[in-house]
């Protein structure tokens, strides 16, 4: 229960948590789910209730929502790791367009959530990587603290068992995500991008944003139903 509740917390700040909730329909802990929905439902619109009578409306929040995203697009593409901005700095510095940047949004979306759910013999910590990284790529922007999310899963790795050759690689992915962190954006190595944005874009961030991509589409391609290669 208290798990539950923290989870419901979570998403209550952020929203995007809930997708964890997926683990519980996973594992077909129905009752836990129920309430999970419920708790959520209680956390994220009950605090409504105590505001002022023309800001109680959930559209009202929504709106500002959407707004306050399309801010954020407009100060540059440092500090941000979510897949729009990476595929927007890419095409502002390669001069190339990359259509369908929605479409491959609710891909990762949808084919991470079916995968959780109908993959059964997927490692957990794959399970939980999967829905940090719709944490985290999914948003319309995604500071780089939101990497954090993906710790869960990186606890779960450490834990299991480590027999196959792509361990390894992903440990590296791991780390790349995590070292970087500490440092600012402008720090040492090639020149940050767009300096003159509000936040301009530097090398941490590519590699961080690098490796979320590289992590996300390996563990789709090894896991997909069609590359499944047991027995």
């Amino acid at each position: 229960m208290l798990a539950i509740v923290a989870l419901a917390l979570a998403a209550s700040m952020k929203m995007y948590p809930a997708f964890f909730g997926i683990l519980l329909v996973r594992e077909k802990k129905w009752k836990e789910a129920l309430t999970a929905v419920v708790v959520g439902a209680i956390t994220m619109f009950a605090p409504f209730l105590l505001m002022e009578k023309g800001n109680r409306s959930p559209l009202l929040w929504l709106s500002n929502i959407a707004k306050t995203s399309e801010m954020f697009q407009s100060t540059g593409y440092g500090y941000k790791v979510n897949l729009s901005n990476t595929i927007g700095f890419i095409e502002s510095e390669f001069g190339i367009h990359i259509t369908g940047t929605n479409f491959l949004i609710i891909a990762v979306l949808l084919i991470n959530s079916l995968l959780v759910l109908i993959k059964k013999n997927m490692p957990q910590w794959k399970c939980i990587a999967l829905l940090a990284l719709i944490t985290i790529l999914v948003p319309g922007f995604s500071y780089t603290y939101t990497i954090m999310f993906m710790l869960i899963p990186f606890f779960c790795f450490l834990g299991s068992e480590h027999d196959q050759k792509w361990d390894c690689y992903y440990l590296i992915l791991f780390m790349l995500m995590f070292v970087l962190l500490p440092i600012k954006n402008q720090f040492g190595g090639l020149e940050a991008i767009n300096m003159d944005a509000v936040y301009p874009l530097g090398w941490t961030t590519i590699v961080e944003s690098v490796a979320l991509l590289l992590m996300e589409v390996s563990i789709v391609i090894e896991e997909l139903p069609l590359k499944n290669r047991e027995k």
